[in-house]
């Protein structure tokens, strides 16, 4: 009987889609934001980003794995297409395009007196509008147009001077101005710097093999829309 009354709770919740991505609204309730009748990863990717990514974003290693798979929310997908060399700050993450049926399962409930799965007590239950985006973009999960006005991430040195010894940590900061996530790939001559989120980052460096004199620095980044890549100057080797 439970599952009998789940199917059809499901089912009526799936046909309320039209009326409310028509914006019928009860009395007396604030409006939700619109449920787009065909959502893409622009009308997504900020509820996974509010709900989803303090465990399935950058620190999904250790907060947002199962059964030895890491479950990176915080991309649409990650690939040398759409990321160029920055795509390999993430090898092996399983992202949200192709966890979408799982994404949808977790969402939502088979039985009304049941809590869905996901996001985990303390949290509270998605709002309607949030679930029902997400449950109707897994059918169909297109990735769709970045957002107008996109701006991809910026990479900066930090470290406080560019004059170093042979053994030197040079420092760098990852930034999104749309606060999305990001990725990066900072190379500095045979060394690499993988940038697996936003934020701050410093590696220890030995560059007693490269001889006295300039080494460059460069960087690939990416916010799962598209990469850019920096030339950021050089560190001089002094001795």
């Amino acid at each position: 009987m439970k599952r009998a009354d789940g199917f059809r709770w499901r089912a009526a919740g799936a046909l309320a889609l039209a009326g409310a991505a028509a914006g019928w609204v009860p009395a007396g309730c604030t409006p939700a934001p619109a449920i787009p009748e065909h959502p893409t990863w622009a009308d997504v990717e900020p509820i996974l980003r509010a709900e989803c990514s303090g465990c399935h974003g950058g620190s999904a290693a250790e907060t947002g794995s199962a059964q030895g798979v890491t479950y990176r929310l915080d991309f649409y997908d990650v690939s040398r297409e759409i990321c160029g060399d920055a795509a390999a700050a993430l090898d092996g993450a399983r992202f949200a395009a192709a966890s979408s049926p799982q994404i949808a399962s977790d969402i939502t409930s088979l039985d009304a007196a049941i809590r869905p799965r996901m996001p985990p007590v303390p949290a509270p239950w998605l709002a309607d509008w949030e679930w029902k985006t997400l449950w109707l973009w897994s059918r169909d999960p297109l990735r769709g147009p970045a957002p107008a006005g996109n701006r991809l991430p910026i990479v900066r040195i930090t470290s406080p001077s560019r004059v170093v010894k042979r053994a030197f940590t040079l420092s760098a900061v990852l930034e999104d101005p749309d606060g999305e996530s990001a990725i990066g790939v900072l190379t500095i001559g045979d060394v690499t710097l993988r940038m697996d989120r936003p934020g701050a980052f410093s590696i220890a460096i030995d560059g007693g093999q490269w001889g006295l004199g300039r080494v460059t620095v460069q960087a690939v980044v990416c916010d799962g829309w598209g990469h850019a890549a920096y030339d950021l100057g050089y560190f001089v080797i002094s001795g």
